[in-house]
């Protein structure tokens, strides 16, 4: 006969609010006193809750035979009875409902149906379906839908393990993965995680063919399946290699164990169980669960230290806990480990705060690594800058404004500094503009050109040793003289001019010809914009330099004119039209712009291609010069020229007295030289 039975066990009082969850349990047959069958459901809880458990049974019973309803804990330890129901003939009832399920407070895990007999016979009985429930809810039916696979891919692969993304629709929920390669021996239930499935377990360099099932919780399993197809890379249980080494300098480093350093360290057991051997590419350590050991046999001052260093291998990603040993409280600092490499550990001081003592490191301990196996190639402690390096920057940086011109400005400084060289730098903002080197205490001059005529700047003046280490800037305001006007622009018709160097005027093809020592000349734009040439001087005797120019016809012409602005008193110029006149000497007037007319009157050259300026150091400063051209109906000698003639000046020449009077030089003596 068939019969229902019904059997609610009441956990506790309280009621809370859990959804049903849906069972399936396969039918059983088996003798009463010896078949226990364990109902595929588990659900953690704490609180109080109603368990509802209905069945359906068949078999011939008596009044001696029971069935025994019980929960377990979560490792089966340990158990209690829900209750029993006996059969009294056609007739079923609940003998005992307690309410035994106060194991400690642990949390229940599994309801359990235990078949027995309470006076030991062998009544037959037989489960057709059952169906469990939670506070109250209708004990729902079983659930036989099947979940559908769909699309599975790739996502990682390793040496041992691929990292595979699936998706799959249920009823309710697709609870585990079946992830079958029958060729390479793999069968296993995998657990999904962010839409993504972990198979462990693989050999390396091999290639792999997964078909891959979803299933629910009631264990039904889908008919159709994805396949991913996976090569793993190759899979090394030890190092290949040595970790890189080391290749900071002996005096930054305080070694615990590297060969480059030539430092070694003992093994410290400490009663963990931890087995080490010297290997090729290292020290080997195999953890036990306890999961720690000690490097120990040095005692480091690692005042000064920046860093602690390990170069650590591992099969597989791992992570440890590095606690250096002070004598004060242990902090660790834990490391995450990639596996299959060499992983370079870096672990700055400054993040041990507890450690407020450095002097003396007799020990590290490796902890937090239960069951793991891997090779330290180097430890040691080391400091980014030598130690015994200079750092003594330089001491009483002066710095002044020696000079100033139209584009550049002339600064002197001064410092000392123990290495007994100082090096100077000139900055204007970020950028840097001039520098200077000289003996510690020594006045440099350093000279700052292309600057802006006209300009305000301030100037920042950086000492520093050979070592780098550089002292506080000084500051040196310099302002440029402005340059002067531009000469007026000469009013001669066109047809009259063959222009040189012109604003106004068609000029040929000219360029500067460093003759002899020449001075530095320099197209440059006056303030309002027109062209100039800027002489800069040097003190060389008989300087020169001349304007070429492509072979010209100046037979129509009677004069070379230019305007000249000296910026010194007393600068004297001499010119020659090379091949038509002799050098002409010219007195200037400083600071205002002088017009020079020189005759050329009657030549008959049809080929010139230079003009020379001669004894430039005579011009003492920098000179500008406008409006160079040829021009006909003008000119006069230097002897014509009455505001010429008036001046006359003294110099030394060639070690020399000379003097120069109306464009002629004479000696000490009042002979004319030639």
């Amino acid at each position: 006969m068939k019969k229902l039975f019904f059997l609610t066990a009441l956990l506790c009082a309280s009621m809370m609010s859990w959804a049903a969850a849906v069972y399936t349990g396969t039918p059983f047959s088996g003798s009463i006193n010896t078949y226990t069958y364990n109902i595929a459901y588990t659900v953690t809880y704490n609180d109080n809750h109603t368990l509802t458990f209905e069945a359906v049974f068949t078999g011939t019973f008596t009044e001696t035979s029971g069935l025994v309803f019980e929960v377990w804990s979560p490792d089966l330890s340990n158990h209690d009875h829900i209750g029993f129901a006996k059969g009294e003939g056609n007739t079923w009832s609940v003998t005992d409902n307690k309410d035994y399920l106060s194991m400690e407070g642990e949390p229940l895990s599994q309801l359990r149906l235990r078949i027995a007999s309470q006076s030991g016979g062998t009544d037959q009985l037989y489960l057709s379906e059952y169906r469990v429930g939670l506070d109250n809810t209708t004990p729902i039916a079983p659930d036989s839908v099947k979940p559908v696979m769909g699309e599975a891919s790739l996502d990682s692969v390793t040496g041992n393990s691929a990292v595979i993304n699936v998706t799959a629709t249920d009823n309710i929920g697709v609870t585990k993965y079946h992830v079958v390669d029958a060729t390479n021996s793999i069968d296993a239930l995998c657990t999904p995680m962010n839409g993504q499935i972990t198979v462990t377990g693989l050999a390396g360099s091999t290639n792999y063919n997964f078909t891959i099932t979803a299933k629910d919780a009631a264990g039904n399993e889908s008919k159709n399946s994805a396949s991913v197809a996976a090569t793993t890379p190759a899979y090394y249980s030890e190092p290949q290699a040595a970790a890189t080494a080391p290749t900071w300098p002996d005096v930054q480093v305080k070694a615990v164990y590297s060969d480059k350093y030539e430092a070694d360290c003992s093994f410290g057991e400490w009663s963990s169980g931890t087995v080490y051997t010297q290997e090729e590419y290292g020290k080997k350590y195999i953890t036990a669960n306890s999961g720690y050991f000690g490097l120990e046999g040095f005692d480091l001052n690692c005042v000064g230290m920046e860093k602690l260093h390990f170069d650590i291998w591992i099969a597989d990603d791992a992570t440890i806990r590095v606690v250096p040993i002070w004598g004060g409280a242990e902090q660790g600092i834990t490391v995450s480990l990639k596996g299959q490499q060499w992983n370079s550990v870096d672990i700055a001081l400054s993040e041990y705060s507890g450690i407020t003592d450095w002097s003396s490191i007799p020990q590290i301990k490796i902890d937090q690594a239960s069951n793991l196996t891997f090779w330290i190639g180097n430890a040691y402690f080391y400091t980014t800058e030598d130690p015994t390096a200079d750092k003594q920057k330089p001491t009483g940086v002066t710095a002044t404004l020696a000079s100033v011109d139209f584009f550049s400005a002339t600064i002197t400084a001064s410092a000392t500094d123990d290495s007994g060289t100082v090096i100077y730098v000139v900055k204007n903002g970020e950028t840097e503009v001039a520098s200077g080197s000289g003996a510690s205490g020594a006045n440099v001059n350093i000279t700052i050109n292309n600057l802006t005529s006209g300009t305000a700047y301030t100037f920042n003046v950086i000492a520093k040793d050979v070592a780098g280490n550089e002292a506080d800037p000084v500051e040196v305001e310099a302002t440029t003289t402005a340059t002067p006007s531009p000469a007026a622009l000469p009013t001669y018709a066109v047809e009259d001019v063959k222009g040189v160097y012109t604003d106004n005027y068609t000029d040929v093809a000219m360029g500067i010809q460093d003759w002899y020592a020449g001075p530095a000349v320099t197209p440059i734009l006056l303030a309002t914009g027109r062209e100039a040439l800027y002489i800069t001087p040097n003190t060389t005797p008989s300087s020169c330099f001349g304007l070429a120019f492509p072979a010209t016809d100046i037979t129509a012409y009677n004069a070379l004119e230019m305007d000249v602005y000296p910026a010194a008193e007393n600068a004297v110029l001499t010119i020659q039209v090379i091949g038509v006149s002799e050098r002409t000497i010219y007195n200037l007037t400083a600071n205002e712009w002088n017009h020079i007319s020189l005759s050329i009157a009657g030549n008959t050259k049809t080929d010139c291609e230079q003009i020379g300026f001669y004894d430039c150091n005579n011009l003492k400063d920098v000179t500008f010069v406008q409006n160079v051209l040829f021009v006909q109906n003008g000119g006069t000698t230097a002897i014509e020229n009455a505001e010429v003639s008036a001046k006359a000046v003294k110099m030394i020449e060639n070690g020399q007295l000379v003097i120069i009077k109306n464009g002629v030089k004479y000696n000490a003596l009042g002979a004319e030289l030639r």
